[in-house]
């Protein structure tokens, strides 16, 4: 017989045995995301049904109208007779230009074949008009709106000119992940949760999967690349910060920083003749919190009201409105704290390579045997976007 532990003493509460107590456990394992959470795939469930695409790399094509405006690089003094801008390109033969500032009409003075920066002109304000000298300075930065050619009775009609058409491309990215990995005896086993070890593992990485494919929707940049791999290829996806250019503003050091009037200028960048609908904005931490602050004077209440506070989903301005929707992502946790991404709904959408959409593969057959069980979440995805202009980007809210 081994020898016996003998306690001279009164018995506690943590003495003795341990396995000779029965645990309290909870049944419930308690999850801080049990589910899907749908604020965090606002991106994803907001950018509608989804595009198949025939090859991994796919390609747009665009074509832009001719701008209308140039700008003044260099300053030249009354009288003489020309102008310099930086899209001499636009002016075209015998049209005529307007200076914003000086309110001075000039007409192009020169052919096709001699165009460059120093664009010739004549001064249909001078009061001698068609004179070869322009009446006001000119200064840097002077906004030259051209418009349409200006016809001498008789002349021949001039050379055509057009745009020429520019090509796009991105890729669709295959996602692959582990979603369990474990024996058939930890399979068999008791659990205290009724939903075993498998179907949780599976549960939290397709959770972890769509949150972090949010976050590719937002930050992704547009990649084809063979050298990682040692030979084959690996994409990656172009997302909203890469895309959008023209609209990308920062908020860093302006004035009150995220007001009514803010949202209205920048929305008014985003709308272009042709362009109609609702904007909508995904909107981060501090984005939410300025918006909460708004007064009481830029919301519509109603009186019959008897909760105080603000849950602001639509903002109306001159230029449209815009829907607004909080997305958890945007965080200060993930250093996203500062964003809000003005998206134009009709130009986005999710696309994915043709039967190739999200799966969670059970038993994956290179990697499961008799005594290992292996699943796994596949997907490919991709972000077809068109018209950059349409959006915006905002970033150092504060």
């Amino acid at each position: 017989m081994a020898d016996q532990t003998i306690i001279n003493a009164m018995m506690r509460a943590d003495q003795g045995l341990g396995n000779d107590r029965p645990i309290d456990m909870e049944a419930r394992l308690h999850l801080l995301e049990p589910g899907r959470n749908a604020n965090f795939e606002k991106i994803l469930r907001k950018l509608g049904k989804k595009v198949p695409k025939t090859r991994t790399k796919f390609q747009s094509r665009r074509r832009e109208l001719v701008p209308h405006m140039a700008t003044v690089t260099v300053a030249d003094a009354a009288a003489q007779a020309h102008i310099e801008v930086d899209d001499y390109e636009y002016i075209q033969e015998d049209v005529l230009m307007y200076n914003t500032r000086t309110n001075e009409l000039y007409l192009q003075n020169e052919t096709e074949a001699s165009q460059d920066a120093t664009v010739s002109v004549l001064s249909l304000t001078n009061s001698t008009p068609g004179t070869a000298e322009i009446v006001y300075a000119t200064e840097v930065g002077d906004k030259i709106v051209i418009m349409p050619e200006s016809h001498a009775e008789g002349e021949e009609i001039k050379a055509a000119y057009r745009t020429e058409s520019t090509e796009a491309e991105d890729y669709i990215m295959q996602i692959d992940r582990r979603s369990a990995d474990l024996t058939d005896i930890s399979m068999a086993e008791s659990e205290w949760d009724p939903k075993k070890q498998r179907a949780r593992d599976n549960q939290m990485a397709m959770i972890e999967y769509m949150q972090g494919t949010n976050l590719l929707f937002y930050l992704s940049q547009s990649t084809r690349e063979v050298l990682s791999a040692a030979g084959p290829r690996r994409h990656a996806l172009g997302g909203l910060r890469e895309f959008i250019v023209s609209n990308r503003m920062s908020l860093a050091g302006v004035g009150p920083g995220l007001t009514t009037a803010a949202i209205g200028e920048i929305l008014r960048k985003t709308m272009y003749q042709g362009a109609a609908g609702n904007k909508f904005a995904m909107v981060g931490q501090y984005g939410l919190a300025a918006m909460s602050a708004w007064p009481v004077g830029s919301t519509i209440t109603s009186p019959r009201e008897k909760e105080w506070g603000y849950n602001i989903k639509t903002i109306i301005t001159p230029h449209g409105n815009l829907d607004v929707t909080y997305d958890p992502t945007l965080t200060a946790e993930n250093g996203l704290a500062d964003v809000m991404a003005i998206i134009d709904e009709a130009q986005v959408r999710q696309a994915y390579l043709q039967g190739m959409g999200l799966k969670l593969i059970k038993r994956v057959s290179s990697l499961s045997h008799t005594h290992r069980i292996v699943d796994a979440i596949t997907s490919t995805v991709g972000l077809q976007k068109n018209l950059e202009e349409l959006h915006a980007w905002v970033e150092d809210i504060s």
